[in-house]
């Protein structure tokens, strides 16, 4: 899943099922059966090969996703963690990664309100959010050096995924509260100091000058800019298409997150200050440049498309077929997250 050196992984590694690449290979799963359904008409066979088919790819991603709820997801803790197969436990350290299961489209929506309220307190701090706690980390010292991946540390990939989660299940105003915090700790190290453009950052402290393994790619050793790193401008490019046109005149301005946030009455305790469809200047179904995808009934939790298949009625006296075609009518219609399958009934988002 592209992480290294972190004492979550160490000594371990081998024996952990984590978070991050189960939600790899599920939305890899889903992403396939959407190709076959899209481009080949749910199946399609090389010469002299094994037929494969859509169906196939939507069940190996249910069974995962089943697997995961089991082995990874703990409902009294609110978050997803790894599982040590050679213990036959889950591990104890906490990962902001458990916000891939929101990117993935895993996450049932009652799973996806605890995951937001717990992952926020946990893993949201001043300039982002941060790659696991403090408590997880343990006591650092000479012969237990920090490592890269842990507190205090922030990484793109983890902000972006964590915006389109939070985008994809309707969370649309936590994306953007931690995309600005993010960009703000972007902004003002580059003005402050010729331009610098990092691998990573301090998101506690707000600084790209620390002591770690590897030190920081992007700057040299006197913290005077190179050449920057390619998923830091990348996270700033998508990370302004979550911003208002207020919070983008706040940021020129320097203006610092929780000053900007009191000022502006946002809530920053994982409760939307807004609902996704009265937020002021609405992220738009489709960002060309974030790579959001347009709410498609077949990417979706496949629990909730498994469950509707054949023709049983739901409490609404609506059959699959039914439903489905009332969904495709939304979504044409310029429909909301509340009215996407990927983020499970509809019944069971209202109750939130």
């Amino acid at each position: 899943s592209g992480h290294d050196t972190s004492y979550r992984l160490e000594r371990r590694c081998a024996n952990l099922a984590t978070v991050d690449l189960n939600c790899l290979l599920y939305k890899y799963e889903v992403d396939l059966a959407d190709a076959l359904d899209e481009h080949f008409g749910g199946t399609f066979a090389w010469s002299g090969g094994r037929e494969l088919t859509a169906a196939e790819w939507r069940m190996r991603a249910e069974v995962r996703r089943q697997s995961m709820d089991t082995h990874l997801w703990n409902e009294r803790k609110g978050l997803y963690f790894d599982y040590d197969v050679k213990l036959q436990e889950q591990s104890v350290y906490e990962s902001v990664t458990a916000f891939w299961a929101l990117w993935a489209g895993c996450a049932t929506p009652a799973q996806a309100r605890r995951l937001v309220d717990e992952g926020c307190r946990k893993f949201e701090v001043r300039g982002g959010l941060v790659s696991g706690t403090e408590e997880s980390r343990g006591k650092i010292s000479l012969l237990r050096p920090n490592r890269q991946w842990d507190f205090p540390f922030g990484w793109p990939p983890h902000q972006i995924m964590a915006w389109y989660g939070m985008y994809n299940y309707g969370f649309v105003d936590v994306a953007r509260r931690f995309a600005y915090r993010w960009l703000f700790t972007i902004t003002q190290a580059f003005v402050d100091f010729n331009g610098v453009v990092p691998e990573k950052f301090d998101v506690v402290n707000m600084t790209h000058r620390f002591q770690v393994e590897y030190g920081n790619v992007g700057v040299d050793f006197k913290k005077v800019p190179r050449e920057g790193f390619g998923w830091m401008n990348a996270s700033y490019q998508v990370g302004l298409t979550y911003l208002t046109s207020h919070m983008r005149r706040a940021l020129g301005t320097l203006t610092p997150p929780d000053v900007f946030f009191q000022k502006s009455n946002w809530k920053t305790d994982g409760t939307p200050s807004h609902s996704p469809t009265s937020t002021p200047n609405p992220v738009p179904v489709f960002i060309s440049e974030a790579g959001t995808p347009r709410y498609r009934p077949q990417s979706n939790a496949l629990h909730a498309a498994l469950r509707g298949l054949g023709s049983k009625p739901d409490a609404r006296g609506l059959s699959a077929d039914a439903r489905k075609r009332q969904q495709q009518l939304a979504l044409a219609a310029g429909g909301s997250p509340e009215d996407d399958a990927r983020v499970g009934d509809a019944s069971n988002y209202h109750n939130l």
